[in-house]
């Protein structure tokens, strides 16, 4: 939650070998900032997921 309240403006990059549990972080990190800062939009998207999200650009033009 210090991330999110600080004063950063740069996106949180989280990353790390399959299976050790960066989705299941990022979805508590999710919900917990929802409840956290109800008037916040909070967008999760996880690289790789999909064959559209391989690389930076597509995954900015996926959310944008």
């Amino acid at each position: 939650m210090n991330y999110i309240a600080g004063p950063q403006n740069h996106p949180l990059v989280v990353h790390g070998r399959q299976g050790r549990g960066k989705s299941a972080l990022l979805a508590v990190a999710a919900v917990l900032c929802g409840a956290v800062f109800p008037t916040m939009p909070v967008l999760m998207r996880s690289a790789g997921a999909s064959p559209e999200s391989f690389t930076q650009e597509q995954i900015l033009r996926s959310v944008c």
